[in-house]
């Protein structure tokens, strides 16, 4: 309901007024004085006059108007009259106030070639004199203390926005762009969509750049940035970036003006991943039909995501065909083919995208697509685009499509292309695995499951690998920049970019300077070399560098820096230095060499110390003593030995031996050679102990040759020469004196005999008679040859002969006992008569 509005005392109105218009002086003088001001005023000295007196005349009003109000109120004449002034000094005051403040001196503070003073005034006139009148007879009843209605202040507001200002200020503001002589404002598109339900945008500047004087030949550069929608690939990484692009693209039409074609070429960069693309291009065109294509190839290199995957610009193309029917001139059909290779699974990726375009007129356009690829479900694209050309009329704008624009109209339309930056993403090198050996049941442990191990499989990280606990088991990883990591039985791994852990087991790992630390069960190894070797049971590790140096801390404490052929531990977490020699260092070799150097194939390569990859062998024997057994051992690589003569110990018949070398020396299988010993007969076996370097240097590839190694022991092709006779041993008769009761049952022994060997005796009398002899074989230390019948040898002193026969032949020399032998009774052969003599009774 409307209702009456009064200001009954006249002077607060005028004081109110007053304090209204008293600011208006100050911005004024500010104004005059402004640096906007100063800065035209020193390029334009008339101006500056005219604009001064011309502020100066409206200051000079204002206060005049001011002043025929206060008289008015104070002259105290008719009322009538009084309100009369009154209300031309109100008018005039609000007419001065709107045309100074809005418009008028804003004018002079801008560049005349940027300022649109003919619009902007008319609509300042038009206001005031037309939409503006009701406030200003509305305000000036209310001055005069008349009834007025009131306003719908809110619908005022919305309308002279809606209706008034808003549009004026687009015209400003293209009027504006219009001179502004900003090359991106020539032509500019905004386009705002959605794809696959992600919001996306654009925003892209046509500049011609070059036309001939017969308007055929045409060069121009477009300038865009396209924000990507949020798609993601099977890792969860984004393949399509934020965009930039910068292109420039020649066109020609022909004389008949009836065809449009041309070439391109565009740079792309997506700033946040700093990848960067170049396409070529070409297009065609008619008035209904319109072809482009384009192919993409990538500029930057790969750039990481995380430890295992990386990603850049794929390479692509696209094939899109464009057309309309006269009878519906506001629509546009199309369809496009594209491929981008490498997506997910490493499979290139085609696809077939179909849309409609509606526009109403040439500023706008609403388009609908349906895109399916080969790798993703069928998604809607929806897009509201923009395109305002700041150097055609207004009118053309937004006049209405009633027919097909002619080909000339499409001289300076935007390329057709794919402007986002489309990535492949990949795994890095460094996070995989080549098994390049492997011997027993082991097994590997992946993201996507467990599997057994086979050559040329490859491994992706993380990954746990673990070797069977049987005799002869191995498995050798080779990682992409060469190191290599070999695993003895019953050992388990799990291996990560940057780090390798032994959980237990033996390895032997060189490095190729990617990952250089170790942890093992206790500690943390890191490596200053290429080339060690670990043993752990799952407790107490130990590490024994091949090449290079490492160091090793403990869990607990301590720790170690250690070189080539040293070795440290952690018992418990406790790190400590272990001597060359020692039983500690002897059982942590030997497991390398029974489990990995002798197990696994000769591993080579620049930064792989010379070790001995076989067991010693046989070359060639003499067993004879005095003669030579040659024992050869190959190593990895060509070895050099100087300053010294290193041999082999080695055991036969349980007696220590060596075997020095004799050759090889620059190749890779060394000669040793073992001279038989008298003592190492009937030896069918030699046993080999270590390797003494002996002061000399043993080396290969610019290293320092391995040369532990476990015990072996080689098989002969016979028994060692026995050319030493039996000695030592005795004989003895068991049965003395030899009488008529055991004349026939005769025994003697040999005692300390050599076993094996063979034995014979004889045994005689001194009184003559048949020897005794016989033969056999010593079974035991003592042997006793019992039954013998000595009937046929005379009573007298009987000796018994021994002799052995080794079963080289060699006879001992013989050894005899002697005892009685007595078989005949007593008898009175004569009897001789006693002297005479007295006998006593």
């Amino acid at each position: 309901m409307k209702q009456p509005f009064k200001l009954p005392i006249l002077l607060k109105t005028a004081t109110i007024l007053t304090l209204l218009l008293a600011p208006l002086q100050t911005a004024l003088a500010q104004d005059s004085s402004s640096p906007s001001m100063q800065y035209n005023d020193m390029h334009e000295d008339d101006s500056q006059d005219t604009h001064s007196l011309d502020t100066q005349d409206k200051i000079q009003t204002l206060f005049n108007n001011l002043e025929t109000i206060g008289n008015s109120y104070n002259s105290g004449g008719s009322k009538a009259a009084e309100l009369a002034l009154l209300d031309s000094g109100c008018q005039a005051a609000i007419d001065r106030f709107l045309k100074t403040n809005l418009v008028h001196d804003l004018t002079p503070t801008l560049n005349k070639s940027k300022s649109q003073p003919n619009e902007a005034m008319a609509w300042v006139d038009a206001k005031v004199s037309g939409l503006s009148v009701r406030a200003k007879s509305a305000f000036c009843a209310m001055i005069k203390g008349e009834k007025i209605d009131s306003l719908d202040l809110n619908e005022t507001l919305h309308s002279t926005v809606r209706d008034d200002i808003f549009p004026m200020l687009m015209m400003q503001g293209v009027g504006w762009a219009n001179n502004s002589q900003l090359p991106f404002l020539t032509q500019l598109e905004v386009e705002l969509g959605s794809s696959d339900g992600d919001f996306i945008s654009s925003l892209t500047s046509i500049q011609p750049l070059w036309q001939d004087q017969t308007n055929t030949h045409h060069v121009f550069a477009q300038l865009s940035y396209y924000k990507a929608p949020d798609e993601t690939n099977d890792q969860g990484f984004k393949v399509k970036h934020d965009t930039v692009n910068a292109g420039v693209a020649y066109r020609y039409l022909t004389p008949d003006k009836k065809l449009l074609y041309g070439a391109n070429v565009f740079f792309d960069h997506a700033p946040k991943r700093n990848h960067n693309r170049m396409s070529f291009g070409v297009d065609a065109r008619t008035s209904q039909l319109a072809v482009s294509a384009n192919r993409y190839m990538p500029l930057s290199t790969w750039r990481s995501l995380d430890l295992y995957y990386e990603d850049r610009a794929a390479a692509g193309w696209d094939l899109e065909l464009r057309g309309q029917v006269p009878e519906l001139p506001s629509w546009t059909a199309s369809v496009k083919g594209y491929q981008w290779d490498d997506q997910d699974d490493g499979a290139d990726l085609y696809g077939t995208t179909a849309a409609i375009e509606y526009s109403p007129i040439p500023a706008m356009a609403f388009r609908l697509g349906l895109n399916k690829d080969t790798q993703s479900d069928p998604y809607l694209e929806t897009a509201l685009r923009f395109n305002y050309r700041f150097d055609d009329p207004e009118g053309l704008q937004w006049k209405q499509r009633t027919e097909l624009a002619p080909v000339s109209d499409f001289i300076y339309e935007k390329v057709q292309r794919e402007n986002i930056i489309r990535t492949k993403v990949r795994r890095k090198h460094s996070s995989k695995l080549e098994v390049i050996e492997t011997a027993g049941a082991n097994t590997s442990i992946e993201t996507t499951g467990s599997t057994s191990l086979y050559v040329s499989q490859t491994l992706l990280m993380p990954v746990t690998v673990t070797t069977a606990n049987t005799v002869g088991a191995s498995a050798r990883l080779r990682f992409a920049k060469g190191a290599v990591l070999t695993l003895g039985q019953n050992t388990q791994v799990q291996i990560v970019p940057d780090l390798i852990t032994l959980v237990s087991g033996t390895i032997q790992y060189v490095s190729d300077g990617v990952i250089t630390n170790v942890a093992v069960p206790g500690g943390t190894i890191q490596l200053h070399g290429t080339d060690i070797d670990i043993v752990s049971n799952g407790i107490d590790s130990s590490v024994r560098v091949r090449d290079g140096s490492v160091t090793i801390a403990g869990t607990v404490s301590g720790s170690a820096t250690i070189g080539a052929a040293e070795m440290a531990r952690s018992i418990a977490g406790v790190v400590g230095t272990v001597a060359s020699g020692t039983a500690a260092y002897t059982t942590h070799t030997d497991q390398v060499s029974t489990q990995i150097d002798r197990v696994a194939s000769s591993l080579n390569g620049a930064k792989v110390a010379p070790y001995p990859y076989e067991i010693p062998r046989i070359v060639s024997e003499n067993l004879t003593p005095g003669q030579q057994i040659v024992i050869g051992l190959k190593f990895n690589d060509a070895v050099t030995v100087s300053g010294g003569v290193p041999f082999m110990n080695v055991s036969i018949n349980g007696n220590l031996g060596t075997a020095p070398l004799i050759g090889g020396s620059g190749t890779n299988d060394l000669l040793f050679e073992y001279t038989v010993q008298p003592a190492d007969g009937g030896a069918t076996s030699i046993t080999i102990l270590n390797i003494d370097q002996n002061g000399s240097f043993m080396m290969g590839n610019g290293k320092n040759a391995i040369t532990t190694i476990a015990d072996a022991t080689l098989n002969l092709s016979g028994s060692v020469s026995d050319i030493t006779p039996p000695a030592g041993y005795a004989v003895a008769f068991t049965t003395t004196p030899v009488n008529i009761a055991n004349v026939s049952a005769a025994a003697f022994e040999i005692t300390t005999a050599e076993i094996g060997s063979t034995y014979s005796y004889t045994i005689s009398s001194s009184g003559g008679g048949t020897n005794v002899t016989g033969t056999g074989t010593i079974a035991g230390a003592t042997e006793s040859i019992t039954g013998l019948n000595l009937a046929g040898l005379n009573d007298g002193t009987l000796t018994v002969s021994v002799t052995l026969t080794d079963p080289s032949l060699n006879v001992g020399t013989a050894v005899t006992n002697t005892a009685t032998k007595d078989v005949v009774a007593p008898y009175i052969v004569s009897v001789t008569p006693p002297a005479s003599t007295t006998y006593a009774p």
